[in-house]
Order: C-alpha cells, then structure tokens, then sequence
C-alpha cells in the first residue's frame, strides 16, 4: 500500500485523480493496480499530445493570420503613401 500511494503521488493530478476515484483500486492485486495506472498513464499522454498538436496548430495558425494582416497594413500604407504623393504633385 505504501508503494502505490507513493507512485499515486508522483503523478500527474489527472491520473491521481483517476486512480483515487475507482472504487476498484483498493482491493485490486497488483497486476491489476499497474494495468488501470498504465491505462491511465497512457490516456493522460495521448491528451497531452493532442493538446500539445492542437496548440502548435493554433500558433501556425495565427502566425499566417499575422503575417496576412501585416501585410495588408502595409498594402494599405503603401496605397496611402502613393494617393498622398499624387495630391501634392
């Protein structure tokens, strides 16, 4: 018991939580402890790395959305620039 809630506490919140709320776990041998924790491990990873892809996607994302409005500000200042230098001529 000492060993689990050691491992329990090493742990992410997400998977601490997991473990803590199967009523299963306490009375399991210790085959089945490692396989829920291994379950668990390998759910909060795979979120993780999703997240993680989701995250880079917005950044590339908003990175083209950036580049797209510089460059139609510069457009625009350059238009102006040009409508400004025909005036005084």
């Amino acid at each position: 018991m000492l060993f689990r809630n050691a491992v329990i506490t090493g742990m992410p919140k997400e998977i601490k939580d997991a473990m803590e709320c199967n009523p299963d776990i306490l009375g399991c041998s210790a085959e089945q402890w490692e396989k829920h924790l291994t379950h668990h491990m390998k759910r909060y990873r795979t979120k993780q790395e999703e997240d993680k892809q989701s995250n880079e996607s917005a950044q590339v994302h908003l990175k083209l959305q950036l580049d797209e409005a510089r460059k139609k500000a510069h457009d625009i200042k350059k238009a102006s620039q040009k409508t400004t230098n025909q005036m005084v001529q």
